[in-house]
């Protein structure tokens, strides 16, 4: 009767080496295989303005009437309609179309707003899905930065 507990204890530590083994090699294979982008390339330069961007967000957030960005999906575009009270002449910025899953399919696009305040970008050759939109946009005087997730 001994030597059945002897033989089922070394059964039990191969059986918990094994599947340790085989954890470590799924784990290697998922880290190995799996594809790793930054979000953006120069993230360190990004951090070390980030000072910048919290004052251009302060500036936004005490706008009566903020930029909105409207989608409209029959047409495939993207709309943004800026504040009545900004003169469209002298606006600048970028808006630019971050896709979290694939840094491949990142757009950019400069600020040209027409006489309605108004920029109509297309979206019909953007993959469906989730994107995070970055608008970083000056009126000459203060700077702004507007930052949200849209889903196309």
């Amino acid at each position: 009767m001994k030597e059945k507990k002897g033989k089922s204890w070394s059964n039990g530590i191969v059986l918990v080496y094994s599947v340790f083994a085989l954890a470590l090699l799924g784990f290697w294979y998922f880290s190995t295989h799996h594809k790793i982008e930054l979000v953006t390339d120069n993230y360190y330069e990004q951090e070390l303005n980030y000072e910048t961007t919290i004052a251009k967000i302060r500036n936004t957030n005490t706008l009566a009437d903020k930029p909105v960005f409207m989608i409209n999906k029959q047409k495939n575009l993207l709309v943004l309609q800026m504040p009545a009270a900004v003169n469209p002449a002298v606006l600048r910025g970028k808006i630019n179309l971050f896709r979290p899953s694939d840094a491949k399919m990142d757009r950019s696009f400069n600020l040209l707003c027409d006489s309605l305040n108004q920029q109509v970008i297309p979206i019909n050759g953007l993959q469906p899905g989730k994107w995070r939109l970055k608008f970083d946009w000056t009126d000459g005087q203060k700077g702004y930065y507007q930052e949200q997730v849209i889903h196309f």
